[in-house]
């Protein structure tokens, strides 16, 4: 017997040693710091989110809501005794019952109803704020990727503008337009730092808010970050919008306060206690048991409960007209975000590509070089590139961010992730 203990001891620590590798092995793959892919960081970013962590951690408390709706009443004991009565000083008298209430209104069917609606409540709006916070992760991810780009073409900038006053500065004398073009390429040094400062900035808080959601430490680089979309997904053709968590949340508020009225028309029926009942006398000679049945229940003859019942109606009412209005709203959402995707996309397919763009302002540094153009119209065309890619980035981004919230609407938001 003793050796069965020890094998079974030895067996269930393997176990939870395996468990454990199991989980951390887990934990390696998706929360880095060295990510292998953009989709792998997003993975982390839902294990780790505070605000998911959050939402699962209300998820998981409402569980037991049904289980406490479900509940009974405990029973109710009455005990009395009287000692030294007026006509009987010797006698005493002792009355004992305990009584089970029996639930004929269906109050408990109507709370265990309605606490799984809160229940499913709280999973759909879990759902929502976990989408809520992958999008705005994945806009995050976006972004970085775009000002690292804007970045090194500043820094490209910079370093080009700079040359150019060298060659200003080590020219013997210098004419008046020559001294103006030196002035104005120092200018534009100044206000292209100045806006590389600020990107930076906005990089570094970026970073540092995706470092919240994973709890850990992450350095961007092009594998964990996700590519610029080059082939856009087409719209499909939709008459009505799915059962999204979008759409589930209406309907299941207005299930909520049909329940509730349920409950409180339940209540309103009198609950009827039974139980049995034993007594013992003494009189001055004699003394007996007596044993009966007790039936007990509440007159409801002085309030009835009618205005919590019509504040109820009301409510219903209210939560209608939001779950009406609520659906136009879901669908007006899903109809302005495919404007915007489509016509972000549109106007995409219009501006140069980045290749294109780098090739325009080399062959105009060297015009500027050769002294074929003058410094104004060499600064405009850099200011023009840079404006040029910030229009990009711009309308990438609401293309990538509608095209989540549309895929959202349509119940298929893992298809958000380009």
């Amino acid at each position: 017997m003793s050796t069965l203990k020890s094998l079974c001891s030895k067996l269930e620590v393997l176990w939870w040693m395996g468990i454990l590798v199991s989980d951390f092995s887990y934990c390696d793959d998706f929360c880095g710091p060295h990510f292998r892919s953009p989709r792998e960081l997003i993975q982390c970013i839902e294990l780790n989110s505070p605000r998911i962590l959050r939402a699962k951690a209300i998820d998981q408390e409402s569980i037991a809501l049904p289980k406490q709706a479900h509940q009974w009443q405990n029973p109710t004991l009455n005990l009395q005794t009287v000692y030294a009565a007026p006509d009987n000083p010797n006698g005493s008298n002792v009355e004992a019952s305990i009584l089970f209430p029996l639930d004929f209104s269906g109050v408990q069917k109507a709370r265990t109803k309605k606490a799984q609606l809160e229940v499913k409540e709280r999973h759909v709006l879990g759902l929502i704020e976990r989408q809520e916070v992958l999008r705005l992760n994945y806009l995050s991810l976006h972004r970085i990727r775009q000002l690292n780009s804007r970045i090194e073409v500043l820094e490209e900038t910079v370093r080009s503008l700079k040359s150019r006053v060298h060659d200003f500065q080590i020219r013997p004398s210098l004419t008046p337009e020559q001294i103006v073009s030196r002035e104005t390429f120092t200018l534009a040094i100044q206000d292209a730092q100045s806006r590389l400062s600020l990107l930076q900035q906005e990089c570094h808080a970026l970073v540092h808010d995706i470092e919240i959601e994973i709890n850990s430490v992450w350095s961007p680089n092009p594998q964990n970050l996700p590519k610029s979309p080059r082939a856009w997904p087409t719209l499909s053709q939709l008459s009505e919008l799915p059962d999204s968590p979008a759409k589930t949340r209406f309907s299941v508020m207005v299930q909520k306060e049909e329940a509730n009225i349920s409950v409180l028309r339940a209540e309103k029926r009198p609950v009827l206690s039974v139980g049995p009942f034993l007594g013992w006398s003494k009189l001055a000679s004699t003394s007996g048991i007596q044993a009966g049945l007790v039936l007990q229940m509440p007159l409801p003859i002085i309030e009835s409960y009618s205005g919590s019942i019509e504040l109820a109606d009301r409510g219903l009412v209210r939560v209608r007209a939001l779950f009406e209005t609520g659906i136009r709203e879901t669908q007006g959402e899903f109809n302005h975000n495919r404007e915007i995707y489509e016509e972000s996309i549109i106007s995409l397919s219009r501006i140069e590509s980045i290749l294109t763009s780098k090739d325009r302002v080399k062959r105009v540094e060297k015009l500027f070089k050769r002294g074929l153009i003058s410094s104004t119209s060499y600064l405009g065309i850099l200011q023009q590139d840079l404006l040029l890619r910030e229009v990009r980035d711009e309308l990438e981004s609401r293309a990538i961010n509608a095209w989540c919230i549309l895929q959202g609407l349509q119940n298929q938001f893992e298809e958000c992730f380009l």
